[in-house]
This record gives structure tokens, C-alpha cells and sequence, in this order.
């Protein structure tokens, strides 16, 4: 447990570093950097890893052969699953990370890619 709230509080370092010290077109560069890098974690997809999980699981247990494709839909559905995007980012999980966000100028649309954001001013 120590070492997840230690991973918490690098992100919203990492995000202050990445973008809060650096020149205006440089943050705001990062900041829409960052937006896209989130989209591909926040989207699940039938090349990404969730589906490698499951053609992997499929492949070691033959049983399940014919469900491959409702597994596979199922994870691709998890994309506008507000539930499961919470259980990625809430302001519960990672409060250091999303006062960063609140924080950061650039990020203000950030709750365009990531359903959890709710922003708040500071």
C-alpha cells in the first residue's frame, strides 16, 4: 500500500514537471500530449492489451473458444462504461493527481478523455 500512494503522488509530480515548469507552447505541447497518451488507456480496444489478455486466456483454455468474441465486445463496450472509467481515475483514487489537474491551465477539457474529471478552480 505504501508503494501505490507513492505511485499516486508521482503522477501529479511528474504532470507538474512535464507541464507546469516548462514555457507556454511547451505546456501546452505536453498537455495535449498527455490528453492523447490517455485516450489510448482510457479506450479499450480490440489490438490493445485487454484483448492480448483475452486471446492469451482463450488460447490457454480452449473452452472458453466460444465466447472469445463476446469477451472481446464486452472489453470494447468498457469505453463508454462511466463505472469503469471511475475505477481507472476518480479524484478518490488519485487526489494529489487531480489537484494537479485543477491546478494546470492547460488541462482544463481534460474531462473530455477522462470521464472521472469533474474540474474544479482553485
Amino acid at each position: 500500500m505504501k508503494d501505490e500512494a507513492r505511485h499516486i503522488h508521482v503522477d501529479g509530480i511528474l504532470i507538474d514537471l512535464t507541464i507546469g515548469q516548462q514555457s507556454k507552447l511547451r505546456r501546452r505541447l505536453n498537455a495535449w500530449v498527455f490528453e492523447k497518451r490517455l485516450t489510448d488507456v482510457v479506450t479499450p480496444t480490440r489490438g490493445g492489451s485487454g484483448a492480448k489478455v483475452i486471446r492469451q486466456l482463450v488460447r490457454e483454455m480452449p473452452g472458453l473458444q466460444d465466447r472469445e468474441e463476446e469477451m472481446l465486445s464486452a472489453l470494447v463496450g468498457l469505453k463508454s462504461n462511466r463505472a469503469f472509467q471511475e475505477s481507472l481515475f476518480s479524484r478518490e483514487l488519485m487526489p494529489f493527481s487531480f489537484d494537479t489537474f485543477d491546478g494546470t491551465e492547460e488541462l482544463e477539457r481534460l474531462g473530455r478523455t477522462m470521464v472521472g474529471y469533474d474540474r474544479r478552480a482553485r
